[in-house]
């Protein structure tokens, strides 16, 4: 993950995510940030269904979020985040799904 200052966009540094899975179970396109302390950060396991959340800080996994069986997925796109809630898109019903993070 690259760290970018706000005001300029100038490159600040780097952050290695520490991810619990390989790496092909996460969605390359998509990384969430939800402002909570220490879990700041997010990427998508679409394999299986589950948000790992991180430091910003650290890269450490510090939080996991685990989305219902029955929750369609995509290996890219169709994840996002606001107000609380981790968002999926299914394709075939065009209807967005919010689950609240704990």
């Amino acid at each position: 993950m690259y760290k970018v200052k706000r005001s300029s966009l100038e490159k600040i540094g780097n952050i290695k995510l520490e991810l619990p899975v390989d790496q092909d179970n996460i969605s390359p396109y998509s990384i969430i940030y939800t402002g909570f302390p220490k879990k700041d950060v997010g990427v998508f396991d679409h394999e299986n269904k589950k948000v790992y959340l991180f430091d910003s800080n650290t890269g450490k996994h510090t939080f996991t979020v685990n989305l219902p069986s029955e929750s369609k997925t995509y290996n890219t796109f169709n994840f996002s985040y606001a107000n609380g809630y981790i968002w999926l898109y299914n394709k075939d019903t065009r209807i967005w799904t919010g689950h609240k993070i704990n």
